[in-house]
Parts: structure tokens; sequence; C-alpha cells
């Protein structure tokens, strides 16, 4: 063998022992570390850590929050629509019983009561959210 080659494994050899020990002087905090020297962090350390978890929960409830509050918004407008299209109808329905009782006793001057009793009858099946109709 050689100078050249000699020095050449010696460079090699050093470079190895070198890389030896630093590895076993990088990875030995990573040995030592446990849940103690976890635990040991300063209260300032874990006063953030419980501010930065706060903020995350605080901003999840918030859109959890505010996109129920959303939904119960949207369910009650379409509640409200549908009840009040509801109202509508049977208004312009009751509108239109009383229009054809009026329209009935405008048209026969000597009305008999069985004459009403008959249209009551027949408007109380066609609409049966009228309870009653009847003449005062």
């Amino acid at each position: 063998m050689t100078r050249w080659q000699q020095r050449e494994e010696d460079k090699t050899r050093i470079l190895e022992a070198e890389r030896q020990v630093f590895l076993q002087n990088a990875l030995e905090p990573m040995r030592l570390m446990s849940l103690r020297s976890v635990l040991a962090f300063s209260k300032k350390v874990w006063m953030y850590l419980f501010l930065v978890w706060m903020t995350f929960f605080c901003s999840v409830a918030t859109i959890q929050i505010s996109s129920e509050i959303k939904r119960q918004e949207d369910h009650f407008q379409q509640t409200s629509l549908n009840l009040y299209e509801l109202i509508r109808q049977r208004l312009s329905q009751n509108e239109a019983v009383l229009g054809g009782l009026e329209a009935l006793l405008h048209t026969f001057d000597q009305l008999q009561f069985n004459g009403v009793r008959a249209y009551a009858k027949e408007m109380l099946t066609r609409y049966p959210h009228i309870y009653t109709v009847g003449l005062l």
C-alpha cells in the first residue's frame, strides 16, 4: 500500500470516527428526553400552549355555533313562509265562502233557512278548517 493510499484510509477512518461521535452526541439528548423533561417546560411555554389551544378551540366553537345559528334561521324562515302561505290560502277560502254566502243572500229575496243550511253544509265539507257558517 502506498503512502498516499494509507493517508486516504486514515482520513476515512478519522471521518467515520468523527461521524460516530457526532451521531452519539446528537442522539443523546433525544434518548434522555422523557415525560419528565417535557413536563419541565417553563410556565411561559405552558401558558403559550394553553393560549394557542384556547384560541383554536374558540375559533372552532365560534364556527360551529354560527353555522348552527344560520341553519336554525333558515329553518325558521322556511317554516314561517310555509305557515304564512297556509294562512293566506285559508283566509282566501274564508273570503270566498263569505262572498258566496253574501251572493246567495242577495240573489234570493225570500231565502229559506234550509237553503242557507244546504250551502253551509256544502262549504263545511269542502273546507274542513271552517267550523261553522251561520247567520246572526
